[in-house]
């Protein structure tokens, strides 16, 4: 079975037993801080992929770092990982369950670029406007890139809606070539 399919797995199961004990939220926060910590240290990192190390050893670090940090579900959930040799999935099983508890709590991520910072007021309207459009919770990451020159792009999932000056420019210069053939 593939990784990818593994960490589904693991995190619709861990999901499961979170919403049990009505505890999916800070499960998630769990694992994202578990999963950050992982990511931001490449010692870490490579201490977990390295298959001669044994599980023992990869519970007592896993112990010392997390167990006075997350829930005893998320705790026991990480051991469970090591037991298993699965613990090279856990950064994966962390995306896979805040995707999974995004859909299972109507909750949408989208990405808002725009050219220069924009206030709080523009921000909270373009959520409201999303949160209606989408029928769903908005967890909204506002970037500045300035090569979009004016306007705003939006990524929901694999969806793009580019009103950017940029692109309206691009599709001008476009036609304007294709109009003179």
């Amino acid at each position: 079975m593939t990784e990818y399919r593994v960490s589904i797995r693991y995190a619709r199961a861990l999901l499961e037993l979170a919403k049990q004990s009505q505890s999916a939220e800070a499960v998630l926060n769990d694992l994202l801080h578990v999963s950050q910590t992982i990511k931001s240290s490449r010692e870490l990192s490579s201490f977990i992929q390295n298959p001669i190390i044994m599980p023992d050893k990869k519970k007592n670090v896993f112990s010392e770092l997390f167990k006075e940090k997350i829930s005893k579900l998320t705790y026991d959930f990480l051991m469970l990982t090591a037991e298993k040799d699965r613990e090279v999935l856990i950064t994966s099983i962390a995306e896979q369950y805040e995707v999974a508890y995004n859909a299972e709590f109507n909750r949408t991520k989208v990405k808002i670029i725009t050219a220069k910072p924009i206030e709080q007021t523009l921000k909270d309207s373009i959520v409201d406007k999303l949160s209606e459009c989408f029928k769903s919770v908005i967890l909204p990451s506002f970037v500045v890139d300035k090569t979009a020159i004016g306007g705003v792009i939006i990524k929901v999932n694999d969806k793009i809606i580019d009103g950017s000056i940029k692109n309206k420019l691009s599709k001008m210069r476009v036609n304007l070539i294709m109009g003179n053939k």
